[in-house]
């Protein structure tokens, strides 16, 4: 396998570039969402191969209805691929796909950090409740209970 890459990359100039290029986009794409390379990696090594594998199963059938079955995959294939290409150069497709990597990892950023910014709101809120003396939650209850007692003597008058 390395042979062969070597064999199809060194030659071409241009093309000793591609892997490097390809490797940094694929760090960038990581280092905007970690969960990037789960995505890739279930993406290109099952789902595309078992894409490939099924369609040249469907191929390999000797029945006609089969036949067309496949090539009508492989057009929409084709078709989907074609619209994500244009998607992504014409209808800032790369910025929507930005974007949303961005928010995913601030969300996970963000629950991740959630029990620790609770415990520091917490212990500030006891501060204040300590530098305010303010009265306990079972005291405002009772306070509660006293003035729905005065509101219901004023409406009845």
């Amino acid at each position: 396998f390395n042979v062969f890459g070597v064999i199809i990359f060194y030659p071409i100039p241009f093309m000793r570039g591609l892997p490097v290029y390809g490797a940094r986009q694929l760090g960038k794409l990581t280092r905007l969402w970690r969960g990037f390379p789960v995505v890739y990696i279930i993406c290109m090594f099952i789902l595309l191969p078992f894409l490939l594998l099924g369609i040249s199963a469907i191929f390999n059938k000797d029945e006609k209805g089969f036949t067309v079955l496949g090539s009508f995959l492989v057009i929409m294939i084709f078709l989907v691929c074609a619209y994500i290409f244009y998607w992504c150069q014409f209808r800032n497709g790369k910025e929507a796909c930005i974007s949303c990597m961005h928010q995913k990892e601030r969300r996970r950023v963000t629950m991740s950090n959630l029990p620790d910014d609770m415990d520091y709101v917490l212990a500030k809120l006891a501060q204040l409740i300590d530098h305010t003396n303010l009265p306990d939650d079972d005291e405002d209850e009772e306070g509660d209970d006293l003035l729905g007692s005065v509101d219901d003597e004023y409406t009845d008058v």
